[in-house]
């Protein structure tokens, strides 16, 4: 009587990130920048006019620094999860299955 195998289950590779999104965003994080700075210095920023120049242009690229680097954090995870379980099944088939 010959034993069937089963396959094991991993989960699926996870998707790269798209590289065009991420450039686009940042693109857009730093027009919002200068959009921040240019209403600064013609003085249309209400109460935001108390804050640095500087500190208040860089906002929008800090924020999208951060999911930027928790995006790759993300995917980084996933994929090691992913590697881990697919050598987990090679070895386990190896072995024959036990």
């Amino acid at each position: 009587m010959v034993r069937e195998r089963q396959k094991s289950m991993i989960s699926k590779q996870p998707m790269e990130p798209s590289l065009i999104v991420w450039l686009i965003a940042g693109v857009m994080g730093l027009l919002s920048g200068m959009l921040l700075c240019w209403l600064y210095t013609h003085q249309l920023l209400g109460p935001l006019q108390a804050y640095n120049i500087r500190a208040l242009s860089a906002i929008p690229l800090l924020i999208w620094l951060i999911l930027l680097c928790l995006r790759v954090w993300l995917y980084n995870m996933m994929f090691h999860r992913y590697w881990r379980e697919f050598n987990e099944t090679e070895k386990r088939q190896k072995r024959g299955g036990k």
